[in-house]
């Protein structure tokens, strides 16, 4: 049995209005119409989710976030937990993006993460890569190290459903 190839949209902040987003997740209904051995998520910004998961919601289309927050719940201005994305529509959520890495999302919160993720029963797409091209093997101690401390102390069950995406830094772009 072949395997099904995985595309994951990663919306960022490309998309500010409402309407585009919806005008968006309808013309992508379109396309994926008839499409075989592909399965397509899609992870618009946190405000849209639920309005992009309305649109799609009977198409093969999975929505969901670019992030959640390590935390559950208290005092944390501007953080989204992975119940709230749970509860707007969201079916996945992509945990230790290199972006987010970058901006000082440690090994240890992206573990976080991903188990809030589990536990709000999201997917979680884990992203492993390294920064910056290094030489002939050079990256697997980088993404050895990203993959063993995220998985670190996980029951195996809780992992049937996760998805790990190698993605560097250097490999990002818009297209």
């Amino acid at each position: 049995m072949a395997k099904k190839r995985l595309v994951v949209g990663n919306w960022k902040m490309y998309i500010e209005k409402p309407e585009e987003a919806r005008q968006f997740a309808l013309t992508l209904r379109r396309k994926v119409r008839g499409l075989s051995g592909v399965d397509v998520y899609v992870a618009p910004p946190f405000p849209f989710i639920a309005d992009v998961a309305k649109v799609l919601e009977s198409s093969p289309v999975r929505v969901g976030a670019q992030t959640c927050s390590p935390y559950t719940d208290g005092q944390h201005t501007g953080e989204i937990t992975a119940a709230m994305i749970k509860n707007v529509g969201g079916l996945f959520s992509i945990v230790g993006h290199s972006e987010r890495r970058q901006e000082g999302d440690t090994n240890e919160i992206v573990r976080i993460e991903l188990e809030r993720a589990i536990a709000a029963n999201l997917t979680p797409i884990l992203c492993i890569g390294e920064e910056e091209r290094k030489k002939d093997g050079e990256h697997f101690a980088i993404i050895e190290e990203q993959l063993s401390t995220a998985i670190k102390d996980l029951p195996k069950n809780m992992l049937r459903k996760l998805i790990v995406a190698y993605e560097p830094v250097w490999a990002i772009g818009k297209s």
